[in-house]
This record gives C-alpha cells, structure tokens and sequence, in this order.
C-alpha cells in the first residue's frame, strides 16, 4: 500500500546486490533492498521524485508514526475519546440532514413554481408549450421524490444514537487492540496491524510521506 506522492505509480519491493572489494582482498556482496517506483523504473511515467527508497528507513519513519498514534490513543481516557468522537459524528450527520432538508425544500420550491405555469399556461401566459411543462413536472416531481426519500434515510441515521454509540465503542476497542499488541508483535504481525490501519501511504522525495487511514485517527493524531 506505499506509492509514489510524485506520479501516483506503486512502490514495489526490489532487490539488488552492492559488490565492492574490501581491504583484505575479499568481495562484500551486501543484498540491497529498496521501494523503487515502478512507474519510474519502467518509464512508464513521468515521474519527478526519486527511483527508490531504502526499505529499512521507510519502515522505521511508519513504525514511528504509528507508535505515536497508538501512545496518543493510550494517553486519553476511553470515555472521553468515545464521547468526542460520537458529538462530532452526530454533528456531521446533523448537517449533513440540514443540507438534504434544504435541497428537498428547494425542490419542492421549484415544482410548485411549475405547477403555477399551468394557470399561465391556461391562459395563454405562458412562454412553455404544455408538453414541456408537463414533461417538467413529472421530472420535477421525480426530483422531490428522490430528495424526500433522501431526507427519511438521513433522519433515520441520526435517530439511531444507540447504534452509534455502540459503533464508536466497538471501533475503539479495535484500535487499543492493535496498540496493545504492537509493541510486541513480530514482525509479520506488525505488517498485518499497519495494513489494517493504513489504507495508503504516498512517499516523497527527502522521505517525506502523506498517509491515508482506514480509521478516522484526528483524535488520536490531533487530540480533538
């Protein structure tokens, strides 16, 4: 899951060996192990950042970042965290309700407007051919429909605070799971943790790294 930040291309793992003679006449023969971008390398893309990287600092500057994370979720009381993250959902579906509930509003708006061409229409007042109006309507009303359902399904979510709560709480545990085991995992293991909590990690030049989460980690990273 380690890419290229410069052309987007995949990091594949590569090896290579570095012969050099040493001053007792004898061949080192060191086994070379890298993350080269295998856009670069097949000149497939056009890419501006480095071929490789050494496999042994990119992995160190990850198991850093994700020790910090796990100690940061340690250092926070579970209630709180819980608490936190569970306003601040409610919150986003609150607006997210609010937005719906306007487009709806809106939608509802405009077919009445349309309805009111009809008297127009009846009259001869109208620039719009029946036809049209009439096909406007029908698309309208399929619009508010559309925006209405919408409206519903929102509310429901925002109505099932317990399963909310319930969901925060589980994804909690799941975390402090995986900062317990950390420390102590083997390696293999450890990979298997950073795939579960890294979704995508873009590398730069200088080693510099934008990483994308599975789980939404702006309390533990941020201390919100």
């Amino acid at each position: 899951n380690a890419y290229c930040g410069h052309c987007g291309a995949k990091l594949a793992l590569t090896t290579s060996r570095k012969w050099r003679k040493l001053p007792d006449g004898s061949l080192d023969d060191t086994l070379r192990v890298r993350y080269t971008c295998y856009g670069k390398l097949r000149k497939q893309t056009e890419c501006t950042g480095q071929t490789g990287y050494t496999v042994h600092i990119l992995d160190e500057i990850i198991d850093k970042l994700v020790r910090q994370v796990f100690a940061r979720m340690k250092g926070i009381l579970k209630e709180q965290l819980i608490t936190k993250r569970y306003e601040r959902e409610l919150a986003e579906r609150k607006s997210h309700l609010q937005t719906l509930q306007a487009q709806r509003d809106k939608a509802e708006k405009d077919l009445l407007s349309l309805k009111a061409e009809i008297l127009a229409c009846i009259k001869g007042e109208s620039a719009l051919p029946k036809e049209i109006l009439a096909e406007m309507i029908t698309t309208q009303e399929e619009k508010l429909k559309e925006a209405e359902s919408l409206c519903e399904s929102a509310s429901a979510e925002l109505e099932k605070t317990t399963e909310l709560m319930e969901e925060v709480a589980k994804q909690y545990e799941e975390l402090i799971s995986y900062a317990d085991l950390y420390d102590h995992a083997t390696f293999e293991a450890k990979k298997m943790i950073v795939n579960q909590l890294i979704r995508r990690v873009d590398v730069y030049r200088g080693y510099q790294i934008n990483i994308s989460f599975n789980f939404d980690l702006t309390p533990y990273i941020e201390g919100e």
